[in-house]
């Protein structure tokens, strides 16, 4: 299952988004998420809660992205600011981010760009041009020295023409930063399109996009070998489909943050080339 999508501005995103006005031609589930997103940015209170859900969902995909970024000397989460000063001091987005950094064990990055000029929002703006990269960096400061070996995955709740996110990834890179890669939770659907038209995976984005790196980092994931065996440990939480694969390997669960396999298991030798291979010795 692709958890995470690439749209045609080559920007990693969760789901397609419609627009109020434009739902008529999405089908339910691509409706169901755009409420959810709207919830989501204007604090609904109903039930299910949109920033529990929005927040869960966001976990999974930036798990997903964070993958691929193992090999960076530290992943930083960094939120979009607002359009407004006063919103962005308190965004639902930025701490929806900080919870999923929290949670992740990655350093939480989201008050890095700020807005020190309130523009106009997209809702209430008839035409683009407040979307124009060039005043998106003039009203967006960064507020930290950025290192190069370090991967910053830049997240905003919805794009459209992508120029936000262009912006906010200049400046990150003009303040040091080497590898930023731009998620948004919803991609901005146009009638008639959706993502699989666009035949670009998340393979294919860090193929083309790798993490560029001049240290290698401690790891993410780590083995280490025991007298009876091996076994290897990670400090992201792993998914559903990820945890039966070792399973099914041959990996018993030590813990929810181990697996291990014991020496007289007819799967050792496949294991053991597996966590060499994948893992960084612990």
């Amino acid at each position: 299952m692709a958890y995470v999508k690439v749209n045609k501005r080559k920007i990693l995103f969760f789901t397609d988004y419609c627009k109020k006005n434009d739902r008529s031609y999405c089908d339910p589930k691509t409706r169901k998420m755009s409420n959810l997103i709207v919830d989501f940015k204007y604090e609904k209170h109903c039930s299910p809660d949109p920033f529990q859900s929005f927040s869960a969902k966001l976990n999974i995909a930036i798990h997903c992205i964070a993958r691929y970024c193992i090999n960076a000397d530290g992943i930083v989460l960094v939120a979009a600011p607002s359009s407004s000063i006063e919103r962005d001091k308190n965004s639902p987005l930025k701490k929806a981010v900080k919870i999923c950094a929290k949670k992740l064990g990655f350093e939480d990055g989201s008050n890095i760009l700020q807005r020190k000029m309130s523009i106009e929002s997209s809702a209430s703006c008839e035409n683009r041009e407040r979307n124009s990269i060039e005043q998106l960096k003039e009203t967006t400061e960064c507020t930290s020295k950025l290192k190069k070996n370090k991967a910053y995955i830049l997240i905003d709740d919805v794009t459209t023409t992508g120029n936000s996110m262009r912006a906010y990834s200049s400046i990150l890179k003009e303040n040091g930063a080497n590898n930023v890669v731009c998620f948004a939770f919803g991609s901005t659907m146009l009638k008639g399109e959706s993502f699989e038209q666009v035949g670009y995976t998340i393979d294919d984005y860090f193929r083309d996009n790798p993490i560029k790196v001049y240290k290698r980092s401690l790891g993410i994931y780590k083995y280490r070998r025991f007298p009876k065996g091996i076994e290897i440990y990670h400090r992201i939480p792993l998914l559903d489909f990820e945890e039966q694969a070792l399973i099914k390997m041959g990996w018993k669960k030590r813990n929810a943050d181990c697996y291990y396999i014991a020496k007289r298991n007819s799967n050792y030798k496949k294991c053991e080339a597996y966590a060499l291979k994948h893992f960084d010795k612990g």
